[in-house]
């Protein structure tokens, strides 16, 4: 699967890497030598600070919206997908729904789940409709039918802060999946969560496999391996 292009949607049944498929081109990854990765605690302690982030996103303006949306279509074009989402579509969806207001980490979640849109991934994307619900987004799986909640995470270059000294702690954890489970609106069991990983913020490109095995680790150690989706990898 991760040959394909643009994205992949990963259901492990093996170990990290297996898709089950003996004809797949899936490379087998490894990280043995980063042992920031394979540390349990590097992936559980992200949300500690996520809520705080997301409230400290920079701030703004409509027309930096309005122009984002402008770009986000031009991108899909070129990528020959049709996208047929109006502009005050792309504005709700780039609302942070804990402010109410515009920032950039909320372009980019909204950027991201659209494009899961174009690829006929989901359909009716929507920012949950309680705001204490701290995942991104609520959609349809396009293939059955049935709501699942996306959690949207943005991949950086990890591996290039840690060789700079800098903190990497922040890894995205897979503990968000149960956080909300039996609140108002919210996911009815673990099944209903999606992890999307965005790597398209990664300046170097050969990091990728990298992160995506670290992804997939992370997964093990938290015993769920399931609703994986990767995008922007290629």
């Amino acid at each position: 699967m991760v040959g394909q292009q643009a994205l992949v949607i990963v259901v492990v049944q093996g170990g990290p890497g297996d898709d089950s498929n003996p004809n797949s081109n899936t490379p087998c990854f490894n990280i043995k030598s980063l042992d920031q990765f394979q540390n349990s605690n590097y992936f559980n302690q992200a949300q500690k600070n996520k809520k705080k982030k997301k409230k400290n996103s920079r701030q703004v303006s409509q027309k930096r919206v309005i122009k984002a949306y402008q770009d986000f279509l031009l991108k899909m074009n070129k990528k020959g997908y049709e996208v047929n989402i109006f502009e005050d579509i792309f504005l709700e969806l780039s609302t942070n729904s804990q402010t109410g207001k515009f920032d950039e980490k909320s372009i980019f979640e909204a950027e991201g789940g659209l494009e899961l849109e174009a690829k006929g991934i989901v359909n009716n994307l929507r920012r949950p409709d309680n705001p204490k619900v701290d995942l991104d987004f609520v959609a349809k799986r396009a293939d059955f039918e049935e709501t699942i909640f996306i959690d949207h995470k943005r991949m950086i270059d990890f591996r290039s802060l840690s060789d700079k000294g800098i903190d990497i702690s922040g890894f995205p954890s897979h503990d968000q999946k149960g956080k909300f489970i039996g609140t108002n609106q919210s996911p009815a069991s673990m099944a209903e969560v999606v992890h999307l990983y965005n790597f398209k913020n990664i300046r170097n490109r050969t990091e990728i496999p990298v992160l995506m095995q670290a992804v997939l680790n992370g997964a093990e150690q938290a015993a769920y391996m399931n609703g994986i989706i990767f995008l922007n990898y290629e």
